[in-house]
């Protein structure tokens, strides 16, 4: 019989995307600046290959700025979305992705009017490819070119954008032989995503400011020598005025003369200490052109750089993960060391020692020597439970916080215990605690404004480690880069991503591969080798802790595992890698190999269901094909994830029971024919059908067979 209903459900569904306005564009005259951002779909000109998505040789012109064009070889046009978490355009709907390949490059050039400045902004595809490029620039239509930056993984540090920028300051007439052209051109490595050109006309031949256009080390190098050589190059002929400060948290403030010049510059200096982050600054007022034509003569502000050098013995070693509060009696405690990747690498000469923040003193320590990292790179001391550990200490043993482990050059028996905090041969550190009140005497063992490490961060204190993230990220006596997830002794941190980061705000998922923690909300795996109909695979959805309070994003998605041999049931957290895909849109992961799917935990509480209203609001067309849309629109935020509706539905339709399990329910009771009640006009029977697709949700059976015998087994 038909009857109302109350439920929870996994919702899947998927909405067209909608188009974004172009960005405005400035207009570029004398003395202005001019931005272009990309985004005008009607500027951009496939030149070679099958379409503006495909690689080959694209172009980008604004008619209303003929002076400058835009070229990308062996490029394609990338739309919005994001990659590894960052966005895939700086601004805006398009940007330019150039391939790892030979000969690929991106320029602008100005075939009139000269350049003041320019800056353009580049990241890196995603966060595991080593990008190489050179920023460079022509002012004879490419005979000879200047070199700008170095584009690296060194320099760009994270995956985000970052901006590039250099001073021409030159002009231009109507030949072409002097052509100003500036390019980013690929020497090796990965691909490069490029954004938001801007430039200043030339500024008529005036004197500008000096600026820094490279150092060496770049700022952010890591392995760097204790006594490599500091170089800073200028934009044009300089002296300085005063000494430069370079600082460095273990071996000191070092006020050093500089040496050579005039446009390139060393920076003598004493040694510096292993693994410590040091900082060059350079005051703008400290900097002055040698040219007559003032002002400006000075630089236009003050500049710094900072680089971390290279471990003990040659080793970037650094604390890499702890777990210091564990379910039950503590018996799953332990610290990770990491060596970057090198593997196989002997730790003679470091210690590990334990600060208790009830005095900020030592409580223990423990020799390195004789012990080898993995061949991933990794060592583990902790209780003996602990998979893989390496150095056994005792159960419950590793205080909660607020307290810290520190990594030293030296031996145990230089750290008896009841030893004050020092940072002599100290080499990194992570200070922590358990929703505590930062501990000042500890806190020194970091490097300035680095944060206290709250292990509790994501509200599951015994469940979670402090990690790095990414894995080995951060520098040494830097906290910033830690987070709280499922622990990962001896193995890549896990450092997930996020459902809602996948999903993103439109109706197509962000495609690449990830890696997510989530808890199973819908298991309909079937037999795995089995044809049984199944969907082969389950939903999973975020925890309530790591949701992003975004209402346009959905916090759950299908992972498709029809060959992978893990079974989940309801409840469990999963952790979940694979490759994102939209099958008859509906966005899902594709888990297809073992390692794939690993259940973390059992038993866990379900997300709190998300709440669907009906009817659905906002309902504003008047025609069918709008109204859909907008109902389409307005489900996609909960696509794969549970959800509640309040009301009492009711079955109004069955018709597909018998063949594809399917009921129709609606909210407000079972339908009428509109003529039962309504004279027949085109206009209200176009309302009718409208009111009944806000009202109605299809509820399914967990197999895809065709006339399965749902009534057969009623319960």
């Amino acid at each position: 019989m038909l009857g109302l209903v109350a439920l929870s459900f996994v919702l899947a569904v998927a909405s067209p995307a909608a188009a974004g306005p172009d960005a405005t564009i400035v207009a570029f005259s004398p003395s202005a600046t001019y931005t272009e951002n990309f985004d005008t779909n009607g500027n951009w000109v496939n030149v070679t290959g099958t379409s503006l998505i495909a690689y080959g040789t694209k172009e980008y012109a604004d008619a209303a700025h003929s002076e400058v064009t835009f070229r990308g070889e062996v490029a394609l046009r990338e739309s919005s979305g994001t990659q590894d978490g960052f966005a895939k355009t700086r601004s805006g709907d398009y940007a330019w992705r150039l391939r790892d390949a030979d000969g690929s490059f991106w320029q602008a050039k100005v075939t009139t009017g000269g350049v003041g400045t320019f800056s353009v902004w580049v990241r890196r595809w995603d966060s595991s490819p080593d990008p190489s490029y050179v920023v460079e620039y022509s002012i004879d239509n490419g005979a000879n070119w200047t070199s700008v930056q170095t584009i690296n993984n060194a320099w760009l540090g994270s995956s985000d954008w970052k901006q590039v920028s250099g001073t021409i300051n030159t002009s231009n007439g109507a030949g072409n032989s002097d052509d100003i052209i500036v390019r980013i051109r690929r020497t090796a490595g990965e691909r490069l995503m490029v954004d938001d050109f801007e430039m200043t006309d030339y500024t008529g031949g005036g004197d500008s400011a000096p600026t820094v256009t490279s150092t060496d080390p770049t700022d952010g190098a890591t392995g760097v020598a204790v006594d490599a050589t500091i170089t800073v190059t200028f934009s044009e002929a300089v002296t300085f005025n005063s000494q430069v400060e370079i600082n460095c948290p273990g071996s000191g403030v070092q006020n050093v003369t500089p040496a050579g010049g005039p446009t390139a510059w060393t920076l003598p200096h004493t040694d510096f200490q292993n693994s410590e982050t040091c900082t060059v600054t350079i005051d703008a007022a400290d900097v002055s052109d040698t040219d007559t034509e003032d002002p400006p003569d000075n630089m236009g502000a003050d500049t710094s750089w900072s680089f971390t050098t290279v471990g003990a013995g040659g080793v970037d070693l650094l604390i890499n993960e702890v777990d210091a509060d564990t379910p039950g009696t503590d018996a799953a405690e332990f610290v990770e060391l990491y060596d970057g990747g090198a593997g196989n690498t002997a730790l003679d000469g470091f210690v590990v020692v334990l600060f208790n923040g009830n005095g900020d003193v030592s409580y223990a320590a423990y020799d390195l020597d004789g012990y080898v990292t993995d061949a991933s790179g990794y060592i583990v001391l902790g209780n003996a439970g602990v998979p893989g550990v390496d150095l056994v200490f005792s159960d419950n043993f590793l205080q909660n916080g607020p307290d810290a482990v520190a990594l030293y050059l030296g031996d145990a028996t230089d750290f008896p215990n009841g030893t004050a905090v020092t940072t002599a041969n100290l080499i990194d550190a992570i200070v922590y605690d358990t929703d505590d009140a930062d501990d000042a005497g500890l806190l020194v063992l970091l490097n300035a404004g680095q944060p206290q490490v709250n292990e509790n961060g994501r509200s599951k204190v015994t469940d979670h480690s402090s990690q790095r993230c990414l894995n080995g990220a951060g520098g040494a006596r830097n906290t910033a880069s830690y987070d709280q997830f499922s622990p990962t002794p001896g193995t890549v941190n896990l450092c997930p991503d996020y459902i809602h980061e996948i999903q993103g705000s439109g109706s197509s998922c962000i495609a690449g591969t990830f890696t997510v923690e989530a808890i199973v909300v819908g298991d309909y795996q079937g037999v795995t080798g089995v044809d049984d109909y199944k969907l082969d695979g389950f939903f999973i959805q975020e925890e309530d802790a790591d949701v992003d309070g975004d209402a346009a994003t959905s916090e759950g998605i299908f992972v498709y595992c029809a060959t992978c041999p893990t079974n989940v049931v309801v409840g469990d957290k999963v952790q979940v890698t694979g490759s994102s895909s939209e099958y008859f849109n509906m966005s899902q992961l594709n888990a297809t190999t073992a390692g794939a799917v690993v259940v973390v935990s059992s038993g866990n509480t379900l997300p709190t269901p998300a709440a669907i209203t009906l009817p659905v609001p906002g309902v504003t067309a008047t025609d069918l094909a709008g109204a859909e849309t907008q109902i389409n629109a307005y489900y996609e935020p909960f696509e794969g994830m549970l959800v509640q509706v309040a009301e009492q539905l009711s079955v109004t339709e069955y018709f597909e029971l018998s063949r594809y399990g399917q009921l129709v329910l609606a909210q407000g009771g079972r339908f009428r024919q509109f003529t039962d009640t309504n004279a027949p006009t085109a206009a209200g029977y176009t309302a009718h059908q409208i009111d009944l697709a806000r009202r109605t949700i299809i509820l399914d059976d967990d197999s895809n067979q065709q006339n399965h015998a749902l009534m057969e087994d009623p319960d």
